[in-house]
Formats: C-alpha cells, sequence, structure tokens
C-alpha cells in the first residue's frame, strides 16, 4: 500500500532572501544552504502535491552549496538548469542529466552558478509500479547499471513539459478532488515525464581525488589557521594545481571556498546561539578571524548584514 508522503493539494509558491527561511518551504525536505558567492542570496520557491508526489521548482539567483535529506520514502529525480558546473557527491554532472536519489543517503550537491532545479519526489512503491509498466523494466535495475538522462536538445522542451504539469496539477487542486482523481492524474504525470527519459549504461564521473579530498580537508579544519600551502602539501600536490582544479571543477578557488563555508558556519552559529554571554569576536575567534573588524566587513560584504545584525535578529525573537 503507498504511504501517503505529502499533503495533497498543497501549492508553495514564495521567493526567500535569506537562506535559513528556506526549509520551511520545502514540504518533506531537511536542507541546509551555503550561498557561495558574495552577491545577494534569493531562492523562488515554487511546489505542488499529491499525497504521493511532489513536483518542485527551486530558482537560486546566486551559486549555492545544498546539502541534507529528501522526503523519506521517495525516489528523486531532478534536472538543473544552469550556465555553471554541477555536483553532487562529487559526481559532475551535465545539464542533461536527471540526479537520481534513490539510496537514502543525505544529498551534497554544490551548482556553481545562478540555476533552476526541476524535482519530481515520488513515493517509491508507487514509481516501481509505473516505472516497470512504462519502461518495461524494473526500476532497481536501471538505477544500479545506467544513467537516466535527457537528449541534449530537448532539455528546455522537458522543462517546459516540467512546468506545464506543475501548472494543471495547481489547477487541479483548486477544486474538490478525490483520492482516486488524484491517483490517475499521478499516473499521469509520471507518463509523461517518463516519454523524455533516456537510459545509458552508468559511466560515473567522479571529481579528481585531491578534489575530493581537498574539499573534506578545508572542511575539517573549518575552525584551523589552515592556509592553501598547508593543504596543497598535505595532497601532495602544487599550489597552482590546486588552485587551476578547484577553479576548473568547482568554480571557486580553494581560498573561496575555504572562506564561504566558514562565513556560512559562521552564520549558522550566529543563528543558533543560546548563551546570551555568547560574543560575535568568540564565535569568530573559532573559525580562525582573529581580526574583528576585518571580520565584520567580510561577513557584511557577503550576507549583506553585519555579524552584529544577524546577532539582534536572534536575540530579538
Amino acid at each position: 500500500m503507498p504511504k501517503e508522503i505529502f499533503e495533497a493539494g498543497l501549492v508553495i509558491r514564495t521567493s526567500r532572501s535569506d537562506p535559513e527561511e528556506v526549509p520551511r518551504h520545502t514540504h518533506g525536505w531537511k536542507i541546509d544552504i551555503n550561498e557561495m558567492t558574495k552577491q545577494p542570496f534569493e531562492v523562488d520557491i515554487r511546489a505542488v502535491h499529491t499525497s504521493h508526489l511532489q513536483l518542485s521548482l527551486m530558482r537560486y539567483h546566486t551559486a549555492a552549496m545544498i546539502d541534507g535529506g529528501y522526503p523519506e520514502g521517495t525516489v528523486i529525480f531532478s534536472s538543473i538548469g544552469t550556465e555553471g558546473l554541477i555536483h553532487e557527491k562529487n559526481r559532475r554532472y551535465a545539464t542533461h542529466d536527471l540526479i537520481v536519489l534513490d539510496d537514502r543517503k543525505p544529498f551534497d550537491l554544490v551548482v556553481s552558478s545562478p540555476c533552476s532545479i526541476y524535482t519530481i519526489a515520488i513515493e517509491r512503491e508507487i514509481l516501481e509500479r509505473e516505472f516497470e509498466s512504462f519502461f518495461k523494466q524494473p526500476f532497481a535495475r536501471v538505477y544500479r547499471e545506467e544513467d537516466i538522462y535527457l537528449e541534449p536538445a530537448q532539455c528546455e522542451a522537458f522543462r517546459t513539459l516540467f512546468r506545464e504539469q506543475m501548472e494543471q496539477l495547481e489547477v487541479f487542486s483548486e477544486r474538490e478532488v478525490s483520492g482516486e482523481e488524484y491517483a490517475a492524474m499521478e499516473i499521469e504525470i509520471l507518463k509523461t515525464l517518463f516519454s523524455s527519459f533516456l537510459f545509458r549504461p552508468k559511466r560515473i564521473s567522479y571529481l579528481p581525488r585531491y578534489i575530493r579530498e581537498g574539499r573534506t580537508l578545508l572542511e575539517e579544519h573549518i575552525g584551523a589557521p589552515y592556509t592553501i600551502a598547508d593543504l596543497a602539501e598535505e595532497l601532495g600536490i602544487s599550489q597552482r594545481t590546486l588552485q587551476h582544479g578547484f577553479k576548473h571543477y568547482l568554480g571557486f578557488t580553494p581560498k573561496e571556498y575555504q572562506q564561504y563555508i566558514r562565513l556560512n558556519a559562521i552564520r549558522k552559529t550566529i543563528l543558533n546561539v543560546k548563551d546570551p554571554a555568547a560574543t560575535l569576536s568568540g564565535i569568530a575567534a573559532k573559525y580562525n578571524y582573529s581580526h574583528s573588524g576585518h571580520f565584520s566587513a567580510e561577513y557584511k560584504k557577503f550576507f549583506g548584514e553585519s555579524p552584529s545584525e544577524t546577532l539582534r535578529r536572534v536575540q530579538g525573537r
């Protein structure tokens, strides 16, 4: 018996300028967003639901690193439109690839430029039933052995079709609808979107080892006086190779990546302050910022407000 995952008829339309506000508008998702640019952050969120299906469109106006968990009991298909680089769990994707998540592990998505993320989350039992009915092969085998992708020239057509399905479901949800009608609509949506899916033998393209390990090391040393020279030495490569590799594969220099994850970690720490005696200088020092003026200037340039303004908002709740 398929589980009821979502609130049937729920429609979400909003724009958010604070990353910490986004999870409240992503029904069933548990996400954490790191801003990866000094441009003002904004995301437009649109989603429609049946009991077993969610169609969502997230338009990020800046680069972002997004991680967390997707709705429990679902399988996820995401198509990402961007002029930047796309990585999930350190695997490289092209804009015509579909990111498919069915391993119940947290996702780790990095997109180096503004992007539009089209996602369908489907209750697992329904997905497996309708997938096998449509393609005459079990989803589990395809997921294990093949990649699912779109014809490159048809990506925009697929995304237009996706938006049309969202609009139809949104209109559908405005009237009183029975469970049987929703079930029929779910099947119609899946068949429509399935018609664009193509398959090829799985060919995973991971980031080079030194990029994967470099990301991990920078995150492990997020509060340490750890330089890019230290990183290059630990990885056993030249700083030039490290610099070029990060920029080429991730879209950020290692110094930018280090700064961005540190500033995001500091912001999250401030937003979760419970101790009234906590000080900004103390928080900054934990992340290797010893000069309060320099830290405050970097923070404001990045988030559009000073750290003291962030703290006042938290303490004023």
